[in-house]
């Protein structure tokens, strides 16, 4: 599942892959298939809504330079992509809100 968040006015966005995982930690090879740049860039330890998280600067064939954030919870990969310039937007919303998204197995 992908959902997309973007603001008409101003073109700011954001987009959140997800899809079930039943490893307790992020691979690699996960991280190569659903990243074909290889690229992760800073990352940081990060937490959101209580999971571990890292926060991380990439680029992809879309976006160009990114700002992601994967974490795992309740079964499922979350990957969370910005374009980079707004990196700071991304992680104060991702901090400050809560969001619970049931997803059906």
């Amino acid at each position: 599942m992908v959902l997309l968040f973007q603001d008409q006015t101003n073109g700011q966005g954001f987009d959140i892959f997800i899809v079930p995982y039943d490893e307790p930690k992020i691979t690699q090879a996960t991280f190569l298939m659903d990243e074909p740049s290889g690229v992760m860039n800073d990352p940081q330890n990060i937490t959101i809504d209580g999971a571990p998280a890292t926060e991380f600067f990439s680029t992809n064939a879309a976006m160009g330079a990114s700002a992601e954030i994967w974490f795992l919870h309740g079964g499922f990969l979350y990957e969370v992509t910005a374009p980079q310039p707004l990196d700071s937007w991304l992680l104060q919303i991702m901090q400050t809100v809560a969001v619970h998204l049931e997803v059906s197995k």
